[in-house]
């Protein structure tokens, strides 16, 4: 038996209460799947014997539904003892937690987990996402998940607060995964000159606060940028290997970013191909990446490259500036982080000197920051 936990999503609903200004589900509809196809996806996960399974509610908004979360989870707690082989986790909005659902979830908290998503300070979130600020208890979410980072979506109106959003939800109490949306266009000279400012107000608050695990965005492994490239890229996801994700109706896909909720065109006629490909052993690599200087770490997401451009390889092309901003960011923040402590720590693991060191001076000195007109105002690089 595998001691690698897998993914199993089940969507719950298509409906959601908010309507978020990046959100990537353009056909949502009232589609809800039914008791009986929950529980047998369940029920034939549980059998096959993995000894970690994340059982995950999603949408739209899975609390919609949470009467057939309850019951689900509470029939397959009867059935099965869950300790140290499965956890019922639900994404979540955070915004429809009545007091009788709160204390529910606070008495199973050990099986059944949350992940929020909220988008930095409540002027941010209400920006983003619907005024739904006032409706969401973030105190709950980190006093019962303590371990739970949060999700933080940086939209182009958010943009000029990444700071002040993603140090709001550390002193909160967060570990904050945080992110650019996707499907917006981030090419402009404006975008990169407040990325750059940004990036650089964080990492003086992480300098200052060494206690605090930098957020995601600031968390790039530098020791990957010089990986053989005869190496397989890192793979970000389990799509398609260890995450499985069914609709409404019960038919199986990589993962949420495949579904038609989320597909404005026609599939193509490879689509069977494509997903038989997530399934290999294989990173899929863009070969307009090919002689890009972070390809070995550059974070992608095979569902949406699908979404956007109907190959799980291709990778969006609105994104790259920005990313490339994020890697010389994550470089120098480590070489400051070297020199104050001797020593770099990247998600909890001790990065050897002599191999950071090597990956940051792979990005600080690549001709790509000198060559590219856009970055003669890029302050990280002055």
């Amino acid at each position: 038996m595998s001691n690698l936990r897998k993914t199993i999503m089940l969507t719950l609903t298509e409906a959601c209460n908010l309507n978020c200004v990046y959100c990537y589900e353009h056909n949502k509809t009232s589609k809800e799947m039914s008791k009986d196809i929950a529980f047998k996806i369940i029920e034939e996960a549980l059998q096959k014997g993995d000894t970690a399974v994340e059982i995950n509610f999603h949408g739209g908004e899975p609390f919609l539904k949470f009467d057939l979360m309850r019951e689900t989870a509470e029939y397959f707690w009867g059935k099965y003892n869950p300790e140290n082989r499965y956890v019922f986790f639900a994404s979540t909005n955070g915004t429809l937690l009545t007091e009788e659902i709160k204390k529910w979830l606070s008495d199973h908290k050990k099986h059944f987990w949350c992940g929020l998503s909220f988008d930095g300070t409540e002027a941010m979130q209400n920006k983003n996402r619907s005024n739904s600020a006032d409706n969401i208890d973030l105190n709950f979410f980190v006093k019962t998940w303590p371990k739970q980072g949060i999700k933080m979506t940086v939209s182009r109106i958010t943009l000029p607060d990444i700071a002040e959003g993603t140090i709001f939800l550390h002193k909160k109490g967060f570990q904050v995964n945080n992110n650019l949306a996707y499907g917006l266009d981030w090419n402009d000279d404006a975008c990169i000159k407040i990325i750059s400012e940004q990036l650089e107000k964080l990492m003086d608050f992480y300098l200052d606060n060494p206690d605090i695990t930098p957020a995601s965005i600031l968390s790039l492994n530098v020791e990957w940028f010089t990986r053989d490239d005869k190496e397989k890229p890192h793979r970000f996801c389990g799509a398609g290997r260890y995450m499985r994700c069914f609709d409404t109706a019960g038919k199986e896909y990589p993962c949420h970013f495949f579904m038609d909720i989320n597909w404005s065109g026609k599939k193509s006629e490879s689509f069977d191909a494509d997903m038989e490909i997530l399934k290999g052993e294989d990173c899929l690599l863009d070969p307009f990446c090919k002689n890009c200087e972070i390809k070995l770490v550059c974070p992608t997401c095979y569902g949406y490259n699908f979404v956007a451009t109907g190959d799980p390889a291709k990778r969006d092309r609105n994104l790259c500036i920005l990313t490339k901003i994020q890697a010389a960011a994550c470089a120098i923040f480590a070489l400051r982080r070297i020199k104050r402590d001797g020593k770099l720590t990247i998600n909890g693991k001790d990065i050897p000197i002599g191999n950071a060191l090597q990956g940051i001076n792979s990005v600080l000195n690549n001709e790509f920051f000198s060559n590219d007109e856009r970055l003669k105002n890029f302050k990280l690089m002055n």
